[in-house]
């Protein structure tokens, strides 16, 4: 039953008697626990594809970060440490001429031309290494291979795609376990798909896999509406 004492209000339970001021702690413990009840909810939820949807505004993330299912990215990801495929901010600039290994995070502008064949040799696919290979060349009148090589054991991710051609059409060629280089041969004509301008990109995501990434491009001269020639193929 409620009682007056001193002119405030209590409440008598049996022979304990609270104040107002007990009742507002008593009330702050009640939220307190609730918030800390619901935050841990929220995470467990969250961590077992669970009850919210959270929002990662600033986060920084050292060391290796897993998603099992969907990220989306609405604005931007910065990555540190690794370049990112399909951008070239970031890389230096090295010239390649027809034997040589390539230098891992630049841009390793290339003198084939088809007039001598050509062998690179990747670096050590390290988790992170990126190698781009751009052409200053036409291939237009010359028939020899260039051949990006993985180097030691290395190999390229099995399922890997990089574009061909076939009977003057665009073609696909898909990696299999267990192959270890990419092979371009050209034909005497301005119409290679690869020459000039041409990108060829390759990432390490896993320790000891290459994946390639190509952007092929026709020789500068072709004529529009020409067939397309020169063929890229995975090799063992």
């Amino acid at each position: 039953m409620a009682k007056a004492q001193n002119g405030g209000f209590g409440l008598d339970l049996g022979t304990k008697t609270f104040s107002g001021l007990g009742i507002h702690v008593s009330l702050l413990w009640v939220l307190i626990l609730f918030v800390l009840v619901t935050v841990l909810v929220c995470v467990y939820g969250g961590l077992n594809q669970g009850l919210v949807k959270r929002q990662l505004p600033e986060t920084e993330v050292h060391g290796d970060l897993t998603v099992k299912d969907n990220m989306t990215v609405e604005k931007s990801l910065k990555v540190s440490g690794a370049a990112v495929p399909g951008f070239l901010h970031g890389l230096t600039v090295t010239d390649v001429d027809t034997t040589e290994t390539l230098t891992a995070n630049s841009l390793n502008v290339s003198a084939y031309d088809g007039g001598t064949a050509t062998v690179y040799t990747l670096p050590a696919a390290t988790q992170g290494t990126r190698v781009v290979v751009t052409f200053a060349e036409e291939t237009d009148a010359n028939t020899n291979t260039m051949t990006i090589d993985c180097g030691g054991s290395d190999k390229f991710t099995t399922g890997s795609v990089v574009p061909t051609t076939a009977s003057n059409k665009v073609d696909y060629d898909t990696s299999t376990a267990g192959e270890t280089s990419v092979v371009f041969t050209p034909a005497a004509a301005k119409t290679n798909f690869i020459s000039a301008g041409s990108i060829i990109q390759l990432t390490c995501v896993d320790n000891g896999l290459w994946q390639i990434d190509v952007d092929a491009k026709s020789g500068l001269s072709a004529d529009p509406g020409t067939a397309l020639t020169g063929t890229l193929a995975f090799a063992s």
